[in-house]
């Protein structure tokens, strides 16, 4: 009689311990995929730094170019009014 009880509970006693070990796996698993999914962020968060630094500084190069067209063209028409008062002045 007690050697078929002891029977039973061995059973359970596995049981158990498979059902612990399952459980422990997959915890572990999903604390696994939660870092691979948080590196995953971090890499597309750094991507999207990168690209947005890149674009302003595009739109900075483009914005000093501007900048730098506008003033010769104010040379320029400096230039033009000098000379046309030059030749204002010898009629």
């Amino acid at each position: 009689m007690e050697k078929e009880k002891e029977k039973e509970k061995k059973p359970e006693k596995e049981r158990k311990k498979k059902k612990k070990k399952k459980k422990k796996k997959q915890k572990k698993k999903e604390e696994e995929e939660e870092e691979e999914e948080e590196e995953k962020k971090k890499k597309k968060k750094k991507k999207n730094m990168k690209k947005k630094e890149e674009e302003e500084e595009e739109e900075e190069k483009k914005k000093k170019k501007k900048k730098k067209k506008r003033q010769k063209k104010k040379k320029k028409k400096k230039k033009k009014k000098k000379k046309k008062k030059n030749c204002n002045w010898w009629h």
